[in-house]
């Protein structure tokens, strides 16, 4: 099918804005009389408050007050309301707050916060969730309340539990001569967004609240802070601007809460909370976390018979976000396999450090390390090619995945993308001679992945003709540097059959003013709101039709559409241009009939609640599947890891903008790998972050990224829910990185690791310890390199 915007390098629409700096983040707003807030944080993992001291800091001049936990009832969370925006009676992590200084400015709220006095009576720390799960273990909830869909366990720190069970499992593994058990470990990460979070909030005198804050998810936000306030959500309006890096960290209702708190004690004013670079990893939320354990039974062709998997997040003190990662990280433990007998335990675990939050990709590189371990455990278990067992495995069209739905055709083709990964290995393999005294390895992951997200996640989207037939597009999913609103742009010009240089979509989602819309999460706008805007444009059209057909006294359904005007489709002479018709159409004699063309669309894919004793259901509305490869050199002295080149190739049906998905998949490569070989908070034996600043909290820079060659490959299978038939990208290019990682290292030096990130300290360790296998494995690797260099 012939496009005229879809599938076109359409320079981004917002380019000029932010590479000339004029385009606005939360940060830039600026009121009048705004008063600035500073946190008091927990000093202690789990303890109970015995007194808070503060007339020193009211002493101080420009100080407007200082608020604490006693301040309100409220709690906040996503399914279990368990966060107080304050600590009221216990803390339950480090760096939870504790009280908060008002003041006119930054630096005078700084100077007080320094002389607010906390004491505290320790509790026992759990920092482990094999603490936290143990019999008897000290509680860090007394309660967890019980709603409809999750499955708490009273009187534990498991505050979820998605259980999976298909097949026969104990048949499976007691009729089975070759098993195979294993482990993995990933640390807590931080997102590291470019922008810090920011709110502002204004508690008017008629009880109305204004926010404006760096979230991805500005009605999320509102509905949290309407019930916990016990307001009407009329009365409560959410505004976000661009933000700058998202990765889930903003999804999450983080400070909204505690700066509409302060709002409170301060009717009419402006309370600005703007948190600084270290607050970012112990005052918001962190990622990953997960301990993941495996057994899996397996026939010697490399078929898997069974498995059994448990996947338990580490979640810190507050359920937060994690309880919805639970479910989508469970589901996909089984990866892109066909299992008939399974069974995954997954389970959202209570422990003091911080409130694990949604992370670039929801779960799913998690389940991935995972799914693609135990591929590699099979291989290594029958001296069999990986690659071979991860092909005679592939969950093929008409079988059943692990929550029962079936896959369908259009869903992707996995196969193709492993063959182009593997012929972009192959070739540099081939043309890249090795280096002295490096080691080399490849490896792949595969990967699939589904929207996380509500079975009433609707996006929705209003299309505007404006007098001059231009339009305008009024949505509410966040810009974050995604490309957002360009490919919003190309499908509304796709849709509406005009130039996009006559459309602008609106930047600043508002509650007030733009349509409803979920989140911008889990990589589903330009699907999601992609399919919104296509109904709204259809029924702007629908109204231009009607204004057409009430000028020619003929049936809307006679009228035809072609994006400069709408004529008689049995006589093409007789038509009115667009610009006659936005307005309703004027007679020469005034009289005025039809209406202004205001489209409204809304989509929601349809799905349903698992099962709660077997997790089965519809409850994936879209799936996405792709391989990534991994070539990389190891120093065997220095254990540092270099990698040269990455391969990936994902289905993502129909291609929106190019260039632009390409751009998506290299920067969650380098986050992938920043994720696997270099990141991971520290914590103490009482639960405070070591490394919480980037002296000592290591990500990629571009020097790391400069030498890396990317290779990128789209498989277009269309997705015949999406009109244009594209599919889900922002998140899917993280998930493969780790596990191909760990399969390049032990095809480079034969060692198994099984716990992220692989530092050089890491690796050198395990070198040291095990040289005796590392040297025989590069030996055996230089003779098949010989030999092969001797047949050529």
């Amino acid at each position: 099918m012939q496009y005229q915007s879809i599938g076109k390098n359409l320079p981004r629409v917002d380019a000029i804005a932010k590479v000339t700096g004029s385009a606005k983040f939360t940060a830039d707003l600026k009121f009048s009389r705004e008063l600035v807030a500073r946190v008091v944080r927990s000093t202690e993992a789990h303890a109970w408050i015995k007194s808070i001291h503060y007339a020193d800091a009211l002493a101080i001049p420009g100080v407007r007050g200082v608020v604490t936990g006693q301040d309100t009832q409220a709690l906040v969370g996503v399914c279990i309301k368990d966060q107080p925006p304050l600590a009221r009676g216990k803390v339950r992590f480090v760096g939870e707050p504790v009280a908060v200084v008002v003041a006119e400015t930054k630096e005078i709220a700084l100077q007080a916060t320094r002389k607010v006095k906390v004491t505290y009576e320790p509790l026992p720390v759990l920092l482990e969730t094999k603490d936290a799960m143990a019999l008897h273990a000290p509680l860090i909830h007394d309660v967890i309340p019980t709603i409809p869909g999750f499955l708490p366990k009273p009187g534990t720190n498991i505050f979820h539990h998605y259980h999976i069970q298909q097949g026969d499992v104990e048949t499976a593994f007691s009729t089975s001569q070759l098993q195979a058990t294993g482990i993995v470990r990933w640390p807590h990460l931080a997102h590291c967004q470019m922008e810090p979070h920011v709110t502002i909030a204004k508690w008017c005198l008629d009880d109305t609240v204004e926010i404006y804050t760096s979230a991805q998810s500005p009605f999320d936000v509102r509905h949290f802070i309407a019930e916990a306030f016990h307001l009407p959500l009329r009365k409560v309006a959410v505004a976000t601007y661009f933000l700058g890096g998202g990765f889930g960290g903003k999804s999450d209702v983080t400070i909204e809460p505690l700066t509409v708190l302060l709002a409170k004690q301060f009717p009419g004013e402006y309370i600005r909370l703007q948190l600084d670079r270290e607050e970012m990893f112990d005052g918001t939320v962190v990622g990953r976390g997960l301990d993941g354990e495996f057994a899996v039974a397996f026939d010697r062709q490399g078929k898997i018979l069974g498995l059994k998997i448990t996947y338990i997040l580490n979640s810190g003190g507050y359920a937060s976000y994690a309880i919805n990662i639970v479910q989508p990280g469970g589901i996909a433990t089984s990866g892109p396999y066909f299992v008939p007998n399974l069974q995954i335990d997954a389970y959202g675990v209570y422990t003091n450090r911080p409130p694990l939050g949604a992370y670039r990709a929801y779960g799913h590189p998690e389940a991935a390390l995972m799914a693609e371990k135990i591929v590699e455990v099979i291989a290594d278990h029958l001296n069999m090619d990986a690659q071979e067992v991860r092909r005679r495995n592939l969950i093929q069209p008409g079988q059943i995945n692990s929550v029962g739905e079936i896959i369908r055709k259009d869903d992707g083709d996995i196969a193709q993308c492993m063959d182009l990964v593997i012929q972009d290995l192959n070739e540099y393999r081939e043309n890249k001679a090795n280096i002295p005294g490096l080691a080399r390895g490849i490896g792949i992951g595969n990967l699939l992945k589904a929207p996380g997200m509500p079975t009433n996640g609707f996006s929705t989207a209003v299309v505007r003709f404006n007098e001059d037939a231009t339009v305008n597009v009024m949505i509410s999913a966040t810009d974050m540097g995604q490309g957002l609103l360009t490919t919003i742009t190309q499908i509304a010009s796709e849709a509406l059959c005009i130039p996009v240089e006559k459309i602008e979509v609106t930047a600043v989602p508002d509650t007030r003013y733009t349509p409803y819309d979920w989140q911008t999460v889990a990589s589903r706008s330009t699907w999601m709101v992609g399919n919104a805007v296509y109904k709204a444009s259809l029924d702007a059209i629908a109204k231009l039709k009607i204004n057409a057909a009430a000028a020619f006294g003929q049936s809307p359904e006679d009228m035809v559409y072609d994006g400069e005007s709408v004529y008689y489709r049995f006589d093409q002479d007789r038509r009115i241009p667009l610009r006659k018709l936005t307005l309703g159409y004027s007679f020469s004699n005034g009289r005025t009939v039809g209406m202004p063309p205001l489209g409204y669309g809304a989509y929601m894919p349809e799905m349903e609640y698992p099962d709660l004793k077997t997790g089965q259901g519809n409850v994936a509305a879209q799936w996405t599947f792709g391989c990534q490869g991994v070539v990389l050199d190891i120093d065997i002295i220095s254990g540092v890891i270099f990698v040269r080149m990455v391969a990936s190739a994902l289905d993502i049906g129909k291609v929106i903008n190019p260039k632009m998905a390409k751009s998506q998949v290299e920067g969650a490569v380098v986050m992938g790998i920043g994720g696997t070989i270099m990141e991971h908070i520290q914590y103490d034996d009482r639960g405070r972050i070591r490394n919480h600043e980037f002296t000592d909290y290591k990500i990629p820079t571009p020097e790391d990224a400069a030498n890396i060659q990317f290779n990128t490959h789209f498989v277009e299978t269309p997705d015949h829910a999406m009109i244009y038939g594209a599919k889900c990208l922002g998140e899917h290019p993280i998930i493969g990185i780790a596990p191909a990682i760990l399969a390049a290292v032990h095809d480079a030096i034969g060692l198994n690791f099984h716990a992220l990130p692989l530092t050089a300290e890491v690796v050198r360790g395990k070198i040291l310890q095990e040289w005796h296998s590392v040297e025989q494995h590069l030996q055996k690797k230089r003779a098949a390199y010989v030999s092969t260099v001797s047949v050529l």
